[in-house]
């Protein structure tokens, strides 16, 4: 999850606020590379569920464009696909470092609000039992 927030001068004298934020639900097959003898490549490619919840307002209360009134959350199904680098740490315990592309997010009601391809590297440990 992630949130990200702008402004931007708005008829002359306001600030426009714009906040996004970002929720991930993914289900993935993995391939495995081994490389090393405790570190592999991991190759992802999945399904995910992206909820993308945006909010705009202004600071000295001026009337947003028609569209932009109110606060919207879109929920869209799309592919997936990531390419992690894995140190295992023992038999159940890794630590991954990883790229991954999430296309096909955003708002489709919200006139010029967020939408596209969302792409990101993590890292974080990863429990295999």
């Amino acid at each position: 999850m992630g949130t990200f927030h702008s402004s931007a001068p708005y008829l002359g004298n306001d600030i426009l606020n714009a906040a996004d934020s970002l929720l991930v639900i993914e289900g993935d097959l993995v391939g495995h590379l081994p490389i090393a003898p405790r570190a592999r490549i991991n190759f992802t490619v999945g399904i995910s569920d992206t909820s993308l919840h945006t909010s705009l307002t202004t600071e000295k209360g001026s009337d947003l464009a028609i569209g932009q009134t109110a606060d919207e959350n879109d929920h869209r199904m799309g592919a997936t696909a990531g390419l992690d680098f894995e140190w295992r740490l023992g038999e159940v315990m890794s630590v991954l470092v990883g790229y991954h592309v999430y296309p096909h997010i955003g708002s489709s009601v919200l006139r010029d609000s967020a939408s596209g391809t969302a792409t990101g590297i993590f890292a974080g440990l990863h429990f295999e039992f």
